[in-house]
C-alpha cells in the first residue's frame, strides 16, 4: 500500500522497516508498513518499530542505532528493561527530556550538553545546527574531535565533539 510521505523528495511510496547489520548491511527482517495497527498504542508508530523488530533479539544485549523518527526516552527505558543497547538522534518536542538544556543561540560550535536520568543519557551537541541524542549505553562525558569547514573559508578546523556522535 503507497504511503504519503511530505517530508520526502518523492512524497507516494512504500515504507518499509528494517533490522539490519551495520558492518554488513545484511537484511535480518523487515515489516512493510500497510496502515495504522490497533494494538500497542501505548508507543508512537516510531518506537512499536523498534520494539516489532527486535523482539527476535531481546536479551541478547545487541547494539542498535536509529533516527529520530523511532527515539525517544520511553523506547530507551523499555529496551534497558530488554538488555538492548541503543542509542541515536531524537527529536526535541519528545516526552520526558531535560528541559534545561541551553538554547540553540546561547550555544557556539562544539560546546556539549549532557543530562543523565535513570540510566538513560541526554546529549545536545552544537555543530553548525544543534544535534539532539539519546543512548542507554554510552558515555556521555567522552570527548572527540572532528574536522569542520571554517566559515567561509576550505580550511579545516577541530571542533570539539562527543564521542557518541563519532562512536
Amino acid at each position: 500500500m503507497k504511503q504519503y510521505i511530505k517530508n520526502k523528495p518523492v512524497k507516494w511510496g512504500f515504507k518499509l522497516w528494517c533490522r539490519c547489520d551495520a558492518a554488513t548491511g545484511y537484511l535480518f527482517e523487515f515489516d512493510l508498513y500497510t496502515g495504522k495497527r490497533t494494538s500497542g498504542i501505548e508507543y508512537g508508530l516510531g518506537e512499536s518499530v523498534i520494539l516489532q523488530l527486535t523482539r527476535k533479539v531481546e536479551g541478547l544485549g545487541c547494539e542498535i542505532y536509529m533516527d529520530n523518527f523511532f527515539n525517544s526516552p520511553l523506547l530507551q527505558y523499555k529496551l534497558v528493561d530488554q538488555n538492548t543497547k541503543a542509542c541515536g538522534t531524537v527529536r526535541i518536542n519528545r516526552k520526558y527530556l531535560p528541559k534545561s538544556a541551553p538554547i540553540d543561540r546561547s550555544m557556539k560550535r562544539g560546546d556539549i550538553y549532557t543530562a543523565s536520568f535513570h540510566g538513560i543519557s541526554y546529549v545536545k551537541w552544537m555543530d553548525n545546527k544543534a544535534v539532539h541524542l539519546l543512548t542507554n549505553f554510552l558515555s556521555p562525558i567522552e570527548i572527540d574531535t572532528v574536522k569542520r569547514r571554517k566559515a567561509g573559508s576550505a580550511d579545516k578546523i577541530d571542533v570539539r565533539c562527543p564521542r557518541i556522535v563519532s562512536h
